[in-house]
């Protein structure tokens, strides 16, 4: 009877998180072997005429282990490597807006999912989805390697109407084949998109009063306030998350009323154009140029998780 020389490994295969324990045992069927044993950096071990020699460590923290089993016969010696993948989750997953220009329908507009922190990248899926649509793939099969990384998702798309109010969620998945943890390990954060619409304002005629309305979201929650001109016949007024501003139209209170939230990570401006009938306004620069309140649009993203955080909007009451 012939007898294989090839130790056995159980199991051949085995997905490990960094940091937890690892075992396998190699065992072989020939009976006149010399020698067997590990050879590894850690948990190696070697035995005399002991058919079954484990590989263990209590603590697995080398992102690439390549212990391997050998069996010495007389003339011969047989080797067999486990195959082994060390994991790690991400340390956070986080979404945003690639720029800060406004949104607007049918001009192309990138969503970036930023994953840090995660190993092996080989085996993470970044799958985006508009409300419950899966909309966009991308897997990184290519590339070899075992450290963590951080990896970047980027998503091209050209805006709708119909997209106002609509929820985004990029979802990274680690796929760790059928050996891997079950459930396999996702992570996911949504983000919102507020589209608003071109805002037409008309012109109000002398002694009227007009009511705008700022909202504004964010965490820590934003402080908002209103700037413009000093003039007679302004009252401001709140409620909730939002400060309303009432101004009645004379010839000292035309103009650009400038609404503002801010919070310790930053601030988001908008701003709108009281116009009165008879009466010619200069156009005002606002973060996206020269605009008159009836060109204004509105595009704010609100991260669901993120801090750094807003939704501010302006509307004629």
């Amino acid at each position: 009877q012939r007898f294989c020389c090839t130790p056995t490994l159980i199991p051949p295969e085995l997905v490990v998180r960094f940091g937890e324990s690892a075992s396998i045992n190699c065992t072989s069927s020939h009976p006149d072997f010399d020698i067997m044993g590990w050879e590894a950096p850690y948990g190696g071990s070697r035995y005399v005429k002991s058919s079954i020699v484990i590989w263990e460590v209590e603590r697995l923290e080398v992102w690439k282990p390549d212990p391997f089993c050998y069996v010495t016969l007389e003339k011969e010696q047989c080797t067999v490597h486990p195959n082994i993948t060390v994991y790690k989750t991400p340390d956070s997953v986080s979404v945003s807006a690639s720029s800060d220009e406004p949104l607007v329908e049918g001009r192309e507009f990138s969503l970036t999912c930023d994953i840090i922190n995660v190993a092996p990248k080989r085996n993470l899926i970044v799958k985006w989805y508009r409300d419950h649509e899966k909309v966009h793939t991308e897997m990184f099969k290519n590339d070899t390697s075992e450290l963590p990384n951080n990896v970047t998702s980027t998503w091209k798309m050209i805006p709708k109407k119909s997209y106002n109010g609509t929820k985004f969620t990029c979802k990274a998945e680690l796929d760790l084949g059928p050996k891997g943890p079950e459930p396999v390990p996702t992570f996911s954060i949504n983000l919102f998109i507020i589209l608003f619409p071109h805002t037409h304002l008309p012109e109000v005629n002398q002694g009227e009063n007009v009511t705008f309305s700022c909202h504004a979201e964010g965490n820590p929650a934003p402080e908002i306030h209103w700037n413009y001109t000093s003039a007679e016949s302004v009252w401001e007024t709140s409620g909730g998350r939002q400060k309303n501003i009432t101004i009645k139209a004379t010839s000292t209170n035309a103009g650009v009323y400038i609404c503002v939230a801010i919070n310790e990570f930053g601030k988001v401006t908008r701003s709108v154009t009281l116009k009165i009938k008879g009466m010619i306004i200069d156009c005002v620069m606002d973060t996206f140029g020269c605009v008159h309140s009836e060109e204004l649009t509105y595009i704010n993203v609100y991260h669901s998780v993120q801090k750094n955080s807003f939704i501010s909007s302006v509307r004629e009451k």
